[in-house]
């Protein structure tokens, strides 16, 4: 399937649920799969799983923040998803249990 056809899929499924995507970020998982991770603007993150068509299906959303993601980024090697929120605060979470395991405020909104 082609990158762009998984994200207008996956934005149209976000925003048929009400929510206003702010970032997307792609990720390979454990096994090699593809995961499509969305910020929201109401401070959600949303995990995908994207299959070999194409199709994204939500595997996992959690309220990561209080205010909108601004940024959402992986680190692999470390499987750490890092995200950065309106209110200046970076959070680091680990990819396995999706726990926050790391809070930081930035100087910077």
């Amino acid at each position: 399937a082609k990158w762009g056809q998984v994200v207008r899929r996956s934005v149209k499924g976000a925003i048929a649920n009400g929510a206003g995507v702010t970032t997307l970020t792609f990720a390979l998982d454990k096994s090699g799969g593809t995961l499509l991770f969305a910020g929201l603007e109401s401070g959600v993150i949303v995990k995908y799983l994207v299959d070999a068509d194409g199709e994204a299906t939500e595997q996992l959303a959690w309220q990561a923040h209080k205010r909108g993601i601004r940024g959402v980024s992986v680190a692999p090697y470390k499987r750490m998803l890092f995200t950065h929120a309106c209110s200046s605060i970076v959070r680091a979470w680990d990819m396995d249990t999706f726990q926050c395991k790391i809070v930081h405020r930035t100087d910077y909104g």
